[in-house]
């Protein structure tokens, strides 16, 4: 219990910080852009939440033939943001009626400033500021089920109210993993594969689907246990929102939809595990479009 009060209030603050921190929610902001803008503003976080996600489901590729085995954890997870996703080119209805290119607008992990712009009749419109982010974290606690026939369950849940009415943050996933040491006899590595899905909703406007198939292998020494994979992925963000007033090219009232896809079809990965009896701590990077690092703390039996 007192682990998962720790985890949903670091999770709090963290979204926090992405939602309130500079004085407008998610929500907010989308309600001042067209579809065409918000696409562009929400892109990299699609690409950074979906890669966020599809990381740190493991920290060995063992997984035993039968018997209890329990692991519960906890791992950040963070996406590198790259200078390229924290601006992008918006199109903007100017005062003659046309539409033109406004470059160098912030993203959502964009400066936090907005950008001020003359739009219809020459009316100042501005577009909203980022969080001015360099790596975008989140906590993802991680339960293993096991063994039966050298397969386990992998659970992840969160679900909480976030503050200042933003509405509810929920993290529901689940996998598989199965053993392919088992019909490899005498193998001195562990291999195994698997299979994970989640749904995660972020207040009432986004929503992240994601998928994740892939193989792992690891070879301890002592304490001390390497472990890497290759994986493929997909994650799809979606967005619905009302437009708010005020908004050139766009009615207000008028109800916006779209999905977007994430970067990442492929990734690698390469980590280390220290076992300390019960207590493990371990670390991995994954190498793909969207790149994540992922540190993470556990019990296990």
């Amino acid at each position: 219990m007192k682990r998962g009060i720790i985890t949903a209030a670091i999770l709090i603050c963290l979204m926090a910080r992405i939602q309130i921190g500079y004085g407008q929610s998610l929500q907010e902001r989308l309600e001042s852009l067209t579809q065409d803008n918000a696409r562009r503003y929400l892109q990299p976080m699609g690409d950074a939440l979906g890669a966020n996600l599809n990381s740190g489901f493991y920290h060995s590729a063992k997984v035993g033939g039968f018997g209890l085995h329990v692991y519960v954890g906890v791992e950040i997870i963070g996406a590198v943001i790259g200078e390229d996703q924290k601006t992008y080119t918006a199109k903007i209805l100017n005062t003659s009626g046309q539409i033109m290119d406004q470059p160098d607008v912030p993203t959502i992990f964009g400066p936090k400033g907005g950008k001020n712009v003359s739009s219809v009749a020459g009316q100042s419109y501005t577009l909203p500021g980022g969080t001015d982010l360099g790596l975008f974290p989140i906590i993802a606690p991680r339960i293993q089920i096991g063994n039966i026939m050298g397969t386990e369950l992998v659970l992840r849940w969160v679900e909480t109210n976030l503050p200042q009415d933003l509405g509810k943050f929920s993290m529901k996933g689940y996998g598989l993993r199965h053993s392919l040491s088992q019909y490899i006899p005498l193998s001195p590595v562990h291999f195994s594969f698997g299979v994970f899905l989640q749904d995660v909703g972020l207040g009432d406007a986004v929503r992240v689907t994601t998928s994740y198939f892939g193989v792992q292998a690891s070879k301890r020494f002592m304490a001390l246990e390497i472990y890497g994979g290759a994986g493929i992925e997909s994650s799809t963000l979606k967005a619905e929102y009302r437009v708010g007033p005020g908004v050139p090219g766009a009615d207000p009232g008028q109800k916006i939809a779209f999905s977007l896809d994430g970067a990442n079809s492929t990734r690698l990965n390469v980590g280390m595990t220290l076992h300390m009896l019960l207590f493990k701590v371990h670390a991995d990077y994954n190498i793909a479009a969207q790149k994540t690092v992922v540190i993470g703390v556990g019990l296990g039996l």
